[in-house]
């Protein structure tokens, strides 16, 4: 890793973050799933060299953690492992959390995904499964720790990857049946989960 990046990652023509994201900054505001304005889909960032220092700074998971597999590349994996900062980390637990947005239904079956859940969890790192709404809301989002570490422990990636297409279903839901109402589930709180 240098820098804190992948060797040999590049974010290339993806722009899932462009999209995705929540931005409010001074030198750039967007909505999330509402595509930046300089954001070219299939080929990246139209001022990638001059891009505002939000840009330049924040990466998402797949570039920074190299345990997560080549496959979940958010443009081609359709699931964007959004990093983010844990003030009160669980006992044992890392600094981070990390966000698993499925972007789509068939993200659910990106090689790799339940591998990088499970690692996730079994690391004790705060995780969550988020489902994108109508562009301009927030996400919802579920939180998986306790749902599953049983699954974890056993080596149960089949029924891992089960709980989290039920979960999946379940936000797709409410977030459809209720689109301006904030969502978040989780079976015990969550600190630090960002907006």
């Amino acid at each position: 890793m240098s820098n804190g990046l992948v060797d040999g990652r590049e974010c290339g023509s993806c722009t899932a973050c462009c999209v995705a994201l929540t931005i409010d900054e001074p030198e750039l505001q967007k909505l999330p799933g509402y595509a930046c304005s300089n954001c070219r889909e299939g080929a990246g960032c139209a001022i990638y060299e001059t891009r505002p220092k939000i840009c330049r700074e924040w990466f998402c998971a797949w570039r920074r953690l190299d345990w997560i597999a080549a496959t979940l590349r958010p443009d081609r994996s359709g699931v964007l492992i959004i990093p983010f900062k844990q003030d009160t980390p669980p006992e044992g637990g890392a600094g981070f959390g990390l966000d698993f947005l499925v972007l789509n239904h068939a993200a659910l079956k990106a090689e790799a995904l339940p591998e990088a859940l499970a690692k996730s969890v079994g690391d004790n790192i705060v995780t969550l499964l988020s489902v994108p709404r109508e562009p301009g809301n927030r996400s919802a989002r579920a939180f998986l720790n306790e749902d599953l570490r049983e699954d974890v422990a056993r080596g149960q990636i089949s029924e891992l990857r089960r709980h989290v297409k039920m979960v999946y279903t379940t936000l797709k839901f409410l977030a459809e049946s209720d689109p301006d109402q904030p969502i978040t589930i989780q079976n015990q709180p969550a600190p630090d989960v960002p907006a």
